[in-house]
């Protein structure tokens, strides 16, 4: 073996293991890269538009970003009032409801009767009152954890976004310049991965309006008080990957069975589960796949493996995974064809 052979060699394994330590430095921070991206495809024809005005590169992201992140403030402002007010407002209806049927239905479900034991009642409601407050205090930490890494992914994405924007065309430069591909096997790559971004985005907003609506139905239908401002609040919801439409209909389910209403909240929890929840596992894949050509039960499980490797971006990158596959393979026999030759 030759010096110049050996000095290859050695080149490729520190390259590897250079290589190596860095995608373990950056992993933690890829749900805010995945992020960033998305909001890049997203705000591409902000940008464009602010860019007719401002002509400074770093202005015009900066202006971007910052309308972004006014956006996205106001929507978590706006779902997190009506939150607040929906739980208040049970709370007053709980308060009031000291003569009402609604009382005689929780006294019933403790242990307790109108007019019964109430040493009994107030055993039963210490022992739940307790149990809640172990379980608040036993979630507290983890919730109070993944607030924080929220904000904090939120941050950096925003951060990386502002330098996508800026300085995206000089990335994707010096990605095809690193690639050992040709430039038309490259742009093809990187033109399906975009296709592919599209379609999940366009997708999970579709899914969004359509399930909030279906939503919003079977709240009225089953008696849920506010049901089209809970189907627009549900629109938001259903975009937070792995919890979604769940984080809103349960509690109406609950506020329903304590209220009393039994086969409402049965049939409202049906609706959730078989019409509301199905719309996601049925249309996501189905839009998803007139975007990329790839068959909707490859989606599914992209979509799903995705959230169980990655967590809550893992929606988008499960997807762009196997887009990213998807795109290698076809280019794979003109790259035989060419060896062979």
């Amino acid at each position: 073996m030759d010096s110049e052979h050996l000095q290859t060699i050695s080149f490729g394994i520190i390259l590897v293991i250079v290589a190596g330590l860095t995608i373990l430095i950056f992993l933690p921070s890829l749900n805010a890269v995945v992020l960033a991206l998305t909001f890049s495809i997203v705000s591409k024809p902000l940008y464009g538009g602010i860019r007719k005005f401002v002509k400074n590169e770093s202005f015009a992201s900066f202006f971007t970003v910052l309308a972004i992140t006014v956006i996205v403030v106001a929507i978590l402002v706006f779902v997190g009032t009506r939150l607040f007010q929906e739980t208040r407002d049970l709370y007053d209806r709980l308060a009031n409801g000291l003569d009402s049927d609604f009382l005689n239905q929780v006294l019933t479900f403790v242990g307790g009767e109108r007019g019964g034991s109430e040493l009994n009642v107030i055993e039963n409601l210490g022992t739940y009152l307790r149990q809640i407050a172990g379980w608040l205090l036993e979630h507290l930490s983890p919730i109070f954890s993944g607030l924080i890494n929220f904000f904090g992914t939120f941050f950096l994405s925003l951060l990386a976004l502002y330098y996508l924007l800026r300085d995206g065309e000089k990335f994707e430069k010096t990605l095809k310049s690193l690639s050992p591909l040709s430039g038309r096997d490259n742009d093809k790559i990187l033109e399906q991965l975009k296709t592919a971004a599209h379609s999940v985005i366009n997708g999970s907003l579709m899914v969004a309006v359509v399930q909030g609506v279906f939503a919003g139905l079977g709240f009225l239908i089953f008696g849920v008080p506010n049901a089209t401002l809970l189907g627009l609040v549900t629109i938001l919801a259903s975009l937070l990957p792995v919890v979604g439409t769940a984080i809103i209909v349960m509690p109406a389910v609950g506020y329903l069975f304590l209220s009393g209403a039994v086969l409402q909240g049965v049939g409202l929890f049906l609706w959730g589960v078989f019409i509301v929840g199905v719309i996601d596992n049925v249309l996501r894949p189905k839009l998803i796949e007139r975007g990329t050509k790839i068959h909707p039960l490859l989606i599914l499980l992209s979509v799903l493996g995705g959230i169980s490797t990655f967590g809550f971006m893992g929606f988008l990158i499960g997807p762009l995974v196997l887009s990213f596959l998807f795109a290698l393979l076809s280019i794979y026999p003109t790259i035989v064809a060419k060896r062979s030759g």
